[in-house]
């Protein structure tokens, strides 16, 4: 399975992440980087891509890595990618744990 990714770890992602484990899928994740550099955008009315005046570097949102490349932007990500590496894939994840540690939104 190639290029896949996700900001939130909600129920289309804990199903695609049994579904891989369960056939002991390899993959590969997108994508490790923080920042991306971005040049412009899809005009969502006609299409067509338009250019930045001035391109800069934003947030990756889909990265492992957060923006300063010194941390994982969701540890959640690094848990249920680390079960998958394994071979064969060990364990299928649960429904969402409200654990700080992995969800800023818990209340905790």
């Amino acid at each position: 399975m190639g290029e896949f990714g996700v900001e939130v770890r909600g129920g289309y992602w804990l199903k695609f992440i049994r579904y891989l484990s369960q056939r002991d899928v390899d993959f590969a994740y997108w994508a490790l980087n923080g920042k991306k550099w971005k040049e412009g955008d899809i005009d969502k009315k006609t299409g067509l891509f338009v250019n930045y005046p001035n391109p800069t570097w934003v947030s990756e949102t889909f990265g492992i890595l957060s923006d300063t490349y010194d941390s994982v932007r969701y540890p959640w990500l690094q848990v249920d990618l680390n079960a998958l590496q394994e071979s064969p894939a060990k364990p299928i994840p649960e429904p969402i744990p409200c654990r700080y540690e992995y969800h800023t939104d818990c209340g905790g």
